[in-house]
């Protein structure tokens, strides 16, 4: 727009100044014309240099915010990959409990079945007080058993949501 307007200056004060021409010799008219091209291509070399810079600070601007971007999806992905870590760590201890609820399961009923077999010999061969002693025994081992089992599926309980 400048450049058009002082363009549109200097061609109307060649026309409209006949007087100006004739005082003014041709080197001064060149000069004034030169100067004048000099203006106009400073003026777009400035306009110029304006966009370059709008364009580097959009560019800036644009790799900002990829950046943030980036950043946000990364600490998504590393908040999922807590939140599956946890979830994995459940799992396997609930594996655990699963399988130290069936070994207890296990010892319990072979305790019970040693119990049946040791109350059956003892009723066969009547020794009271030897089978007492071991009644008790085994009696007191199917009750340690029972509450360990009982134990681990109150754990087992707790841990479920």
């Amino acid at each position: 727009m400048k450049r058009l307007l002082l363009s549109t200056s200097i061609l109307a004060a060649l026309a409209c100044a006949p007087a100006v021409h004739a005082q003014m010799s041709m080197d001064e008219q060149i000069a004034r014309i030169y100067q004048a091209e000099q203006e106009i291509k400073a003026l777009d070399a400035a306009k110029e240099q304006e966009r370059e810079q709008a364009a580097k600070k959009a560019a800036d601007v644009q790799r900002r915010a990829q950046q943030a971007k980036q950043k946000q999806q990364a600490a998504q992905r590393q908040a999922q990959q807590q939140r599956q870590e946890k979830l994995q760590a459940y799992e396997d201890q609930e594996r655990e409990i699963n399988l130290e609820l069936k070994k207890l399961d296990l010892e319990l009923k072979r305790a019970q079945v040693d119990y049946q077999k040791k109350l059956a010999q003892s009723r066969s061969e009547h020794a009271d007080e030897f089978v007492q002693a071991e009644l008790e025994e085994a009696r007191s081992k199917v009750q340690t058993l029972q509450a360990q089992s009982s134990s681990l599926r109150q754990q087992k309980a707790a841990m479920q949501p």
